[in-house]
């Protein structure tokens, strides 16, 4: 039998890395283990996402006989994303789902995803984010920000909805004050359209729509339903403008802990949900726009082709923020 002394060793061997609870019994083995992961993310509890990771952290209980158990924490209830990325890097929450623009305001790279009208459509999305480019930024996020990437969620290409303005053309966005999160790339491709780009947390921008802070919010038509962002503006606008995976993330000191037989179910059950999650928003994006306008918010018909010139020059521009610019032209030239 062990001494109290290693028992004490052992525990604080795995605990101290970072959040991770873990029930050691006489064995290194984690057979004789338990893991207690958190898992947190802004989306609904209702939105593809969330049941895409409700599917992952049920194939990980199921695949180690619930010796590895995670509590999945969705809505914001732990924090805004930026707060949950940033106790993800500092290992005081275990993972999570970021979004990849998020993550950009700490490794410019994955801002490459957000670059207004880069992606064809979700075929071309999926080559890329499974592909060399996917695993190029993977393993920067790795290296730099203490990050081990699963996989790649998605949500639906986004569109816009305001408040009392109808955008038909380019001109028509000039001093729009449009809710965007706070993300360089959003930011930037407001700018070029000549709106006034406004951060402002998701779980805040209802009221800020309702008190005209804001004129305007843009998002997949899936998060703007479940938000109910459609009870507080007038009119839709299918942009397809900007495209954004969402990152499942580990925090790699706790990540390299874990034995080796439970970071391959980790990996496994990641690659089984992510492509479940990717169908589902597939299926479910007509619905929800369907349902935002016969919510009774008028749909405007707007004018795609001129909003992707005014913001090309961005890839260009973007190509000096990141230490591989390369991979901009391997996304665009990826068939």
């Amino acid at each position: 039998m062990w001494s109290w002394v290693a028992v004490i060793i052992l525990i604080f061997s795995i605990v101290g890395c970072g959040s991770v609870k873990t029930d050691s019994t006489a064995s290194k083995n984690s057979s004789d283990q338990t893991y207690s992961l958190k898992f947190g993310h802004i989306l609904a509890r209702d939105s593809a996402a969330n049941v895409g990771a409700q599917k992952f952290v049920d194939l990980v209980k199921s695949r180690t006989n619930d010796k590895v158990q995670i509590e999945l924490y969705p809505g914001g209830e732990l924090g805004n994303e930026r707060e949950m990325l940033e106790q993800i890097k500092l290992g005081t929450l275990d993972m999570g789902l970021i979004a990849a623009g998020q993550i950009a305001n700490f490794q410019p790279e994955t801002g490459i995803f957000n670059l207004p009208y880069i992606f064809r459509d979700y075929n071309h999305v999926y080559k890329v984010l499974d592909g060399e480019v996917g695993q190029e930024i993977s393993k920067l996020l790795e290296e730099k920000q203490n990050l081990q990437c699963l996989g790649y969620f998605t949500q639906a290409f986004r569109v816009m909805l305001t408040t009392d303005r109808q955008v038909k053309t380019l001109a028509d966005f000039k001093g729009l004050k449009i809710r965007t999160p706070e993300a360089p790339i959003f930011i930037q491709t407001f700018s070029k359209l000549g709106a006034n780009p406004t951060p402002v947390s998701f779980t805040e921008a209802y009221t800020a729509l309702q008190t005209d802070v804001v004129e305007g919010i843009e998002s997949p038509a899936e998060t703007l339903f479940l938000g109910k962002m459609n009870e507080v503006t007038k009119y839709f606008h299918k942009t397809r403008h900007l495209f954004e995976p969402m990152l499942l993330v580990v925090n790699k000191s706790i990540y390299d802990k874990l034995p080796s037989d439970v970071k391959d179910i980790l990996q496994a059950a990641a690659q089984e949900a992510v492509p479940f999650e990717r169908k589902l928003v597939e299926e479910r994006d007509n619905d929800y726009i369907n349902k935002i306008i016969q919510s009774g918010v008028k749909e405007v018909s707007i004018d795609v082709d001129s909003l992707r010139l005014a913001v090309e020059p961005m890839y260009n521009d973007y190509k000096a923020k990141v230490s591989k610019p390369e991979l901009i032209d391997k996304v665009i030239s990826m068939k």
